[in-house]
């Protein structure tokens, strides 16, 4: 968080307001409408997308978390190999820190889906936005 921060770059905040209403059809919208869904839609893909690279930089720590844990716990075991990998296994550190990586993997997953689906109302917006001025220029 300290590199952001020092990039100067602002942190992406959430949207202001409640989600925009879903229209069943994006051509009911009126003008001023479209314009406030998409600038609320691409303040929340940024927004999410800080969050997903968040979840995706603390499951990044738990990974090598249980990797440190298991390395440590199969260098200090005694045995063959396969004794020694079962030692790592089984080790309370080495549980617990699976455990974490497990709910950080949860975390970005659910994160991620959340961002793909502000996204795809987002590029939808911005489709009719472009439909609508392609249909201004050829006057129709």
């Amino acid at each position: 968080m300290a590199y952001v921060r020092q990039t100067g770059l602002p942190i992406p905040t959430q949207a202001p307001g409640p989600e925009p209403h879903w229209p069943a059809n994006m051509a009911d919208l009126v003008d001023q409408e479209l314009s406030h869904q998409l600038g609320w839609y691409a303040a929340q893909v940024a927004y999410a997308g800080y969050q997903v690279a968040l979840a995706d930089v603390e499951r990044t720590s738990y990974e090598a978390e249980v990797k440190v844990n298991s390395t440590r716990c199969f260098l200090q075991a005694t045995g063959n190999v396969t004794e020694r990998r079962e030692a790592a296994k089984g080790n309370p550190a080495v549980i617990a820190a699976g455990e974490r990586l497990d709910v950080h993997t949860a975390r970005y997953k659910l994160l991620s889906a959340i961002f793909s689906g502000y996204e795809a109302r987002y590029k939808a917006l911005s489709r009719e936005l472009t439909r609508r001025d392609q249909s201004l220029r050829r006057g129709t």
